[in-house]
């Protein structure tokens, strides 16, 4: 973090940083890009995406918070420190007609052909490949993605309205795999899955957790796969002003991998209008200290993106949405301390 092109940021973009895995080795740097659209037009455009997405997640699901807890410190916990397991799950499915909803479904089905392990092999089959072809498919045929895409061409980052190269525009900006730990013998992350799945690393001492931005992810985990158990919220919000499409935005407590964890998303977002806020905002405020700001329903919300560069090719770091810019409530990735050996009482000199 004292590397010296950082010398000039200010302190609390360092900590954002730092906190977000972003300066933790030298191939990572801050571009100095200015803006192509104001923060009204990004308003305006997201306020008609909002309007344009038909998804209604209140059919088909309740979400259970249950519990608050307050967390001191969510970058550390000990297993005392960390929140109960809640009761019962935090999505829970009243209508199974969700998974007929053909983007959800193209999402679910993909992920289970990813491997969360950044330093294990990724295998890009041609089943996953189909998959990939499939989700993107079927959410550039939604409303809310062609909207975005006549966008893109009235701005100049896409020359025609081909399907094809739509295609190729999303597939590099989010499917492209690189190295998240300069480390890793294999090429297994990408702001796919980092994004809208979750990741993690392992050594002898401990985990690290990279992610967990999406809620369908988050109940593929929790319900279908069983891997994931949920702990509480830690702060939620409303999003929308149509009561039938008003949104959650939470931090939640999850236990995955053996590791404990925060995670910040936005539940029950359809994912083509989830896939074209985050796109928007790594295409115009990439690496901004303000923040990308948009408008659903008539609720501010702020999504922070963040790029990575590997000899001067960009690829997208992470993005997620924040309730404001104080770094401790970001989404960090948290580490699971070994328990402390036992205590035995020492034998007695006198004890033969």
């Amino acid at each position: 973090m004292s590397s010296f092109k950082y010398r000039n940021l200010p302190w609390s973009l360092l900590i954002v940083l730092y906190y977000v895995d972003i300066i933790d080795c030298y191939t990572y740097y801050i571009p100095d890009r200015g803006k192509k659209t104001s923060n009204e037009e990004l308003r305006d455009l997201t306020e008609e995406l909002y309007s344009l997405d038909t998804f209604e997640y209140n059919k088909y699901v309740r979400l259970n918070f249950q519990h608050k807890t307050y967390y001191p410190n969510i970058t550390h916990y000990s297993l005392y420190e960390f929140p109960e397991k809640a009761q019962s799950p935090l999505i829970e499915i009243k209508d199974k007609s969700l998974y007929n909803v053909s983007t959800v479904r193209a999402l679910l089905e993909l992920f289970p052909h990813f491997n969360p392990d950044i330093n294990g092999y990724e295998i890009n089959s041609r089943r996953k490949r189909k998959l990939k072809k499939r989700f993107l498919n079927k959410v550039c045929n939604t409303p809310v993605m062609q909207k975005m895409q006549q966008f893109f061409i009235k701005k100049g980052d896409l020359k025609s309205d081909s399907l094809e190269e739509y295609f190729t525009f999303l597939s590099d900006m989010w499917f492209e795999p690189f190295k998240r730990d300069t480390y890793s013998q294999h090429v297994s992350s990408s702001g796919f899955e980092h994004t809208f799945l979750a990741e993690y690393s392992k050594n002898e001492t401990h985990i690290r957790v990279y992610g967990f931005h999406n809620w369908l992810y988050f109940h593929y985990l929790e319900t279908l796969n069983q891997s994931l158990a949920y702990h509480g919220f830690s702060r939620r919000r409303a999003i929308g002003n149509n009561e039938s499409k008003t949104f959650e935005l939470a931090n939640v407590f999850m236990d995955w991998q053996d590791c404990q964890r925060v995670g910040g998303m936005i539940m029950g977002i359809s994912p083509e209008l989830e896939l074209a806020l985050y796109t928007l905002c790594v295409m115009y405020r990439t690496n901004d200290p303000d923040g990308c700001r948009i408008s659903l329903g008539g609720s501010e919300v702020v999504i922070r993106a963040f790029e990575y560069y590997v000899k001067k090719q960009r690829y997208i770091s992470s993005v997620f949405p924040v309730f404001d810019y104080r770094p401790w409530n970001l989404s960090v990735t948290t580490t699971k301390r070994p328990r402390p050996p036992k205590l035995t009482e020492p034998k007695s000199m006198f004890m033969f």
